[in-house]
């Protein structure tokens, strides 16, 4: 009987052994299942941040790239308006120019006139 009796005793401590042991390898296996899971949250909480930075980055990149072409452009308009003004002296110049030469040679022509009258008279 005594055999029977630790024979029994044997394997309700190798069952109790076991259980023990599964015990422990399935609050192992949650345990790592939450950490992963937080795990999995910190890595979505990461590429949120990430998306949202490189947003604002795009964001500011395009202000900068439309500042930047405003800036251009009222240049463009500055120069160009420059040259405009530029075109419009040069003109005034050469009507000025034309018209002095214009009364130098009807004066030369009428210094002429007078002598070759003055001479026939």
């Amino acid at each position: 009987m005594e055999s029977v009796a630790s024979f029994f005793m044997n394997y309700t401590i190798l069952l109790s052994v076991i259980i023990l042991l599964l015990c422990v390898i399935l609050s192992l296996l949650f345990s790592t299942k939450r950490k992963f899971k937080s795990y999995d949250e910190w890595v979505k909480d990461l590429e949120a941040e990430a998306v949202e930075g490189l947003s604002k980055v795009e964001k500011n990149h395009q202000n900068e790239k439309e500042k930047l072409v405003k800036k251009m452009q009222s240049e463009y308009e500055m120069k160009i308006n420059d040259f405009k003004e530029y075109v419009d002296s040069a003109e005034i110049i050469s009507k000025h120019a034309s018209e002095v030469n214009r009364q130098k040679l009807l004066y030369e022509v009428k210094k002429r006139c007078d002598k070759t009258f003055a001479n026939n008279s």
